[in-house]
């Protein structure tokens, strides 16, 4: 027989409080209307624990959701970015087709000004290296029809002059360059003068004048400037710009001071080649002027016949009034044939010799 081991003394009376505890606790929340100990002990340990997890998990879910947005704003920043920059490009290519719109009107408006003269259109490909297109390189060559010394416009005026031509380029120099001289003519009063270049004179946008003639012709800065009819290379009145200041040289005699171009020489980029260079100029008004002279020669021929004829008439008539008079009218009108051809030779040899001297003056 198994004897059981006694429960000791001090064990009994801490169960016995345990369940008096208990007993007590039961009893005060049921008639406390759940108003009871266990509720404050849960307010004061539970519902904090509570807040505190729901805290923790709202911090972690805001996380979450502030790193997903945050990939997809960096996703759409990037679109945005790319989208951005593609109207930059966009709006830069759109400038500069406005520009090009811009310059290839002025061109236009220069082409129909001059419409008197044939041109050809060039781009620039290369620049002499200065701040200045004092010295450039067009695309156009010989190929294209392009010869030396024919006059290069762009914007509202003259830029200057071919001086060496390639098959497939050609070298200008602008009237700008320390080495340019053109003759110039002062639009209001039809004084000439000499137009040199002068790059060091480029930084505040004018070129110099001289030699222009002291006489009682008011010229102020404003009047217009154009190339001469005297000028060996240079077409007659393309535009070069305007006076910006003259005064009296030391001499009394001339006159010198500053032009602005019409060009502005620090950006160019298309210009106009006149395929008719002053020489094919001049040549061409010799030849218009022979050509008149030739005609004008027919026409005084002819009037020199019905001269003759004329005369015949009244011969005639004088012979027929006079009763035996036959053969003296055969013999003026013999005479007066004859008479008609000497005046018309006559009239050839001169103008011929005319037109010989012209054509040797001309040059």
């Amino acid at each position: 027989m198994k004897v059981r081991n006694p429960v000791p003394k001090k064990n009994r009376h801490r169960f016995i409080v345990l369940v008096s505890i208990c007993a007590a606790l039961l009893l005060a929340q049921i008639f406390s209307d759940g108003k009871g100990p266990f509720q404050l002990i849960g307010n004061f340990t539970i519902i904090p624990m509570q807040k505190g997890l729901s805290y923790f998990g709202s911090w972690i879910w805001d996380i979450t959701e502030n790193l997903k947005t945050l990939k997809e704003v960096k996703a759409e920043n990037e679109e945005l970015k790319a989208e951005v920059e593609k109207l930059n490009a966009d709006n830069l290519k759109l400038r500069e087709e406005q520009y090009e719109l811009q310059r290839l009107r002025d061109l236009y408006k220069l082409d129909e000004y001059y419409a008197d003269y044939e041109k050809i259109g060039a781009r620039v490909i290369a620049n002499s290296g200065s701040n200045w297109f004092s010295d450039f390189t067009i695309n156009k060559g010989s190929n294209d029809g392009i010869k030396v010394n024919m006059n290069v416009m762009a914007g509202t005026g003259l830029v200057g002059i071919v001086v060496e031509v390639g098959p497939d380029y050609a070298r200008v120099r602008s009237i700008i360059d320390d080495a340019s001289n053109v003759s110039g003519l002062i639009l209001s009063t039809s004084d000439t003068c000499i137009v040199r270049g002068d790059l060091n004179l480029m930084s505040d946008g004018r070129i110099r004048f001289e030699k222009l003639a002291n006489n009682d012709n008011l010229i102020v800065p404003g009047d217009e400037v154009v190339t001469s009819h005297v000028s060996s290379r240079f077409l007659q009145g393309l535009f070069i710009g305007y006076i910006s200041e003259i005064h009296v040289d030391s001499n009394n005699l001339t006159r010198s001071g500053y032009i602005t171009p019409a060009v502005d020489f620090s950006k160019i980029q298309e210009v106009l080649v006149i395929t008719l260079t002053k020489e094919a100029s001049l040549q061409e008004r010799t030849a218009e002027q022979e050509a008149a002279q030739s005609q004008s020669t027919t026409n005084n021929s002819g009037s020199g016949t019905t001269d003759t004829g004329s005369d015949n008439t009244d011969s005639d008539n004088t012979t027929n009034a006079n009763t035996n008079s036959d053969t003296a009218s055969d013999t003026n009108n013999a005479e007066d044939a004859d008479t008609g051809g000497a005046d018309t030779g006559g009239e050839d040899d001169l103008i011929g010799a005319q037109t010989e001297g012209e054509e040797e003056v001309t040059p």
